[in-house]
């Protein structure tokens, strides 16, 4: 019998828009929480100044892909959520305040099965 791994994603080999979805929400986490002294707590949307203060480039791209609140584009973060069935502006607000750290997606593995 095999072990069921709780941190492991499984999806079909198919072209699937929720594969897509997640791989993008759990690299953008990834990349936004994985400097956690770098990270402050938001308050009163000031984000802007937020962004301007992140030296990394990969957690600054992914701290303006998550506060992109506008766009419905493709692979946008409301795109993304839309397509994982999780309401953006709650998950956001998780991820801004703290709530989620890089412990919670640190171990993540997406799998592609036959």
């Amino acid at each position: 019998m095999q072990k069921k791994d709780k941190n492991l994603i499984r999806f079909d080999r198919q072209w699937n828009p929720k594969r897509i979805a997640m791989i993008f929400m759990v690299q953008a986490l990834r990349d936004y929480l994985k400097n956690p002294e770098l990270i402050e707590k938001i308050n009163n949307n000031n984000y802007m100044s937020h962004v301007r203060n992140l030296k990394d480039g990969a957690q600054r791209e992914a701290l303006v892909w998550l506060i992109d609140d506008a766009s419905i584009a493709t692979f946008s973060f409301n795109w993304v959520c839309e397509v994982l069935e999780i309401f953006p502006k709650k998950i956001r607000k998780q991820i801004l305040a703290g709530e989620i750290s890089f412990e919670d997606v640190e171990h993540v593995q997406i799998a592609f099965v036959d």
